[in-house]
């Protein structure tokens, strides 16, 4: 899945593009070269594209292109993947833009798509340099009931809370997003299956030991967390996200309001 909305500054003059790890602005796409081109800042503050021989090629606005400038608003595409040139006096309306794109509308954290573009993307990465990583998949209890005793306002109230409490009990450096109606995911960069465990168990915490309200009507609320892990990378990203869906089953299977294993 590409990654969509993506933002990357350019803070320096020269900006290589490309799929190594040295590259400025690494793309880990199979059609991008390890170096593939270039971004430059001219003296009157223009900007330019030019391809460093890349085996796909440097495309403008669909054109094949050696070496050209850049205007406000152009497509830039290095083998398969598309960026959109952006500069900064057009900034706020491309925030929104972005916002819409990659925010749950509901939520306001991270959607789906967002989510496992970054998934795929950090999964690989694990897998190259041996690194640890973790996911939690949470899960509301019955609440299609909810929504059918107290209605879809109320729903979206307590989709809304529970996201709040995931973000509150989760560090800055894990990505949490809702990647279902009522299903919510935390991915853990280098983390092990312990701290996986441990933090599921802290927002399970933090959903039981406090009602939900709306209206003014009080009512309680309960999840289930399925949790995986990948030691050195030896997962993928579908693997992972299987074995969490799996660990959810259990928790479900084993009377809701846990986690699993």
């Amino acid at each position: 899945m590409p990654e969509i909305g993506l933002r990357r500054p350019l803070s320096r003059d020269v900006t290589v593009v490309g799929r190594d790890d040295a590259a400025d602005l690494t793309v880990t796409r199979g059609s991008i070269s390890r170096r593939h081109a270039e971004l430059r800042r001219g003296p009157e503050g223009e900007w330019m594209v030019a391809d460093m021989g890349s085996t796909n090629g440097t495309y403008l606005n669909d054109v094949e292109v050696d070496d050209a400038e850049l205007e406000d608003g152009d497509h830039v595409q290095f083998g398969d993947a598309i960026f959109k040139f952006v500069l900064a006096d057009s900034a706020p309306y491309h925030d929104k833009v972005y916002s819409v794109t990659v925010l749950d509308g509901i939520t306001s954290i991270y959607n789906q798509r967002f989510f496992f573009s970054h998934l795929d993307k950090q999964m690989a990465k694990a897998q190259r340099v041996k690194s640890d990583m973790a996911m939690i998949i949470i899960d509301i209890d019955w609440f299609s009931d909810l929504n059918e005793e107290r209605g879809e306002l109320c729903g979206d109230s307590v989709l809304r809370t529970l996201a709040r409490r995931i973000s509150l009990q989760t560090k800055s450096e894990y990505l949490s997003a809702r990647i279902g109606g009522e299903e919510f995911a935390v991915f853990m960069p280098g983390a092990e299956l312990d701290d996986a465990l441990d933090l599921a168990e802290s927002i399970r915490e933090a959903v039981d030991c406090e009602a939900f309200a709306f209206e003014g009507n009080d009512f309680e609320v309960s999840v289930s967390a399925g949790v995986a892990a990948s030691a050195e990378g030896e997962l993928n990203a579908r693997e992972i996200v299987d074995e969490a869906r799996k660990q959810l089953t259990s928790a479900k299977e084993h009377g809701r309001n846990c986690v699993a294993p």
